[in-house]
Order: structure tokens, then C-alpha cells, then sequence
């Protein structure tokens, strides 16, 4: 994880305080440990990292008229069909079926990957929300 390096230097609106005066100490290190330990479990997917990526089979509830949006999504750009073709596609118990369907699971394993992605990238970096907001409520103390 990158430590805090003073990208900021030279901008007169910028105040330069290391982010665990920022955030407090506590909770800096606390999302350190969580973002080192995310990063080791990534392997090879974060820069720097080596390995497969450990992962972990779960299941999920998605709302259906999301994952329809998944299937038509996977029928245009992947297959090149249309709507119509990939509901067929989808009640089909042979091969097909279970082609169609083993990439929309891609698909939305993907989703999710991406934005966990971008989790991660905004605790590393110390500008996720939940960060910000602790920045914040410290600025206001002080004041």
C-alpha cells in the first residue's frame, strides 16, 4: 500500500498533514492492515503482487431486473444477439444454456470485482468516503 507522499506540495490549498492526522491513527492503521491484507489475497491482480488470487465461491441475491440487464448485456456484446435469443438461451438445459449462463456469471462476478477494485484503490489512497468523512468530522472538532 502506498504511504502518503506529498503529491500535493506546492498547492497553497492543500493542507499537508500525513494521514494518520488526517484520519487518526486507529482507523489509518486499521485500513492499512485491511488494504495490506487485501492486497497479499490479490496476488498477482494489484501491482506488485505475485500468486493467484485466493478466492472464495459465494452466493448472491440480485434483484432480477438486474441481472435481466446482465443477460441482455452479455446477448449484445458477447454473442451478438438479441434480447429474445438470450431468454431462449437461458431456459435451455444443454450445452448451450449452460454456456449462456457461465458468462453472465462472469459477468457479474466481474461487476463486482471492478468495484471492490475501486474500494480498495480509494482506502489505499486515502480518499474513499468513509475516510473523507472521518477527515471531516476531525476538522470540526478542531475548529
Amino acid at each position: 500500500m502506498a504511504d502518503f507522499d506529498g503529491d500535493d506540495i506546492g498547492r497553497e490549498d492543500v493542507d499537508l498533514k500525513s494521514p494518520a492526522d488526517l484520519y487518526g491513527t486507529a482507523l489509518w492503521n486499521e485500513v492499512k492492515g485491511v488494504c495490506d491484507r487485501a492486497h497479499k489475497l490479490l496476488g498477482s491482480e494489484v501491482l506488485g503482487g505475485t500468486g493467484d488470487a485466493e478466492t472464495e465461491r459465494v452466493c448472491l441475491d440480485i434483484p432480477k431486473g438486474l441481472l435481466l440487464i446482465a443477460q441482455y448485456l452479455v446477448a449484445k456484446e458477447h454473442f451478438k444477439q438479441t434480447g429474445a435469443w438470450m431468454e431462449e438461451a437461458m431456459t435451455d438445459k444443454g450445452s448451450e444454456g449452460k454456456a449462456v449462463r457461465k458468462l453472465v456469471h462472469l459477468r457479474l462476478a466481474k461487476y463486482l470485482t471492478d468495484a471492490l477494485h475501486d474500494e480498495l484503490h480509494w482506502l489505499a489512497t486515502g480518499g474513499h468516503r468513509i475516510l473523507q468523512a472521518e477527515a471531516e468530522r476531525r476538522k470540526s472538532e478542531q475548529q
